[in-house]
């Protein structure tokens, strides 16, 4: 219901996760809700997970807005 809510009102949401990819789609398709991401965003290719801010970095370019402009939910103390 909260991703429903947040698509409809015209919001960008992207998955950020220290999962890899195929992992990270597995579980998404699994769920059923790659449908409400406009992109889910992989430690693939980077040298560090979460905590550091590179895969948060990776994910503003994608999403091509400012840190200020977006939000990130977390659910776990690593993120």
């Amino acid at each position: 219901e909260f991703l429903e809510a947040i698509k409809k009102r015209g919001l960008k949401i992207l998955l950020v996760t220290s999962a890899q990819s195929v992992v990270a789609h597995a579980v998404c398709d699994r769920l059923d809700i790659s449908r409400f991401f406009d992109a889910i965003v992989t430690s693939d290719g980077l040298v560090r997970s979460k905590p550091d801010p590179a895969i948060y970095k990776k994910a503003l370019w994608i999403a091509d807005v400012a840190a200020h402009e977006a939000i990130a939910i977390e659910d776990s103390a690593s993120g």
